[in-house]
């Protein structure tokens, strides 16, 4: 893997999840799993934005099946990390879900 691989992949793994989810093929575990190493792949690369996202779409899943206490604390968790840039479309759209769990 070189850098960039790696980079794309939290992104690609997110990407895979929503299409998934949209076309209604797959379980949600499996979209659950694919979101969650998205999460975790974006934190090893520290790449907050791709976390975010992937935290976001996970949190819409979660909240779907009532998981509104889980959604809303891994959201919390991830959202608390940004000290800056809440003009950025995701964490705009991160703070109107937090307020919505």
């Amino acid at each position: 893997d070189n850098g960039k691989d790696s980079y794309a992949k939290p992104e690609l793994y997110r990407t895979q999840a929503n299409l998934l989810r949209q076309a209604g093929v797959a379980e949600n575990a499996e979209i659950e799993a694919l979101y969650q190493q998205a999460i975790e792949l974006a934190s090893n690369y520290n790449s907050s934005i791709f976390q975010l996202r992937a935290a976001i779409d996970l949190s819409i899943l979660w909240q779907k099946e009532g998981r509104n206490k889980e959604a809303r604390q891994l959201l919390s968790k991830v959202y608390s990390t940004f000290t800056e840039g809440f003009g950025n479309k995701d964490l705009q759209e991160a703070g109107v879900l937090l307020q919505n769990l």
